[in-house]
């Protein structure tokens, strides 16, 4: 079971039926991805947009040149947040603007703390455009612990092997555990 998924430069492709359950989802794409097309990342978004319950609207995209990125964050059913963020960039895996700084990491823990970690869910639309980056959510007071349902083990993983106090790290299979 999947608690939250983030898709960076991804589409539905042929042979996957894309699921039909609910999960909190944030979708971050370029506008001129030579790829996948930014209106193959926009029909997934859409799809989850349907299944979580979102309010319907167009979200703004950078203009291509600018070196920006803009963040739309709908208003859905509770515990069920949808994010898109649409850069001017490429089908990179690390996004950054003008200024050089990749966003994406911090944009991606402060969804997953928020879906995942307990934070509060979106309850309105929220649109930004910015240049600088968005600082990450506090970690947890001992930072060599995992906050809890983040990683903690696995083949070949390299963070933290232990789980913030009332949380156990959990064995889900060879190359996953999760603090739980």
């Amino acid at each position: 079971m999947f608690r939250a998924v983030a898709v960076i430069a991804g589409a539905q492709l042929s042979g996957c039926s894309g699921g039909t359950t609910p999960v909190p989802y944030l979708g971050i794409h370029g506008i001129h991805d030579s790829v996948l097309a930014i209106s193959m990342g926009r029909s997934l978004r859409d799809k989850y947009l349907q299944l979580n319950g979102c309010a319907s609207k167009n979200a703004p995209e950078p203009a291509q040149g600018s070196r920006t990125h803009i963040k739309t964050e709908y208003s859905c059913r509770a515990g069920l947040p949808v994010w898109w963020i649409a850069h001017d960039g490429d089908h990179v895996p690390d996004p950054s603007d003008a200024n050089g700084v990749k966003w994406a990491p911090g944009e991606t823990w402060t969804f997953f703390t928020q879906a995942i970690g307990g934070g509060s869910p979106t309850t309105t639309l929220v649109t930004t455009t910015t240049s600088a980056p968005n600082n990450p959510t506090t970690p947890p007071s001992n930072p060599s612990c995992a906050v809890k349902y983040a990683q903690c083990g696995g083949q070949g993983w390299s963070g933290s092997t232990c789980c913030e106090s009332g949380s156990t790290c959990t064995t889900n299979n060879q190359w996953y555990s999760q603090c739980l």
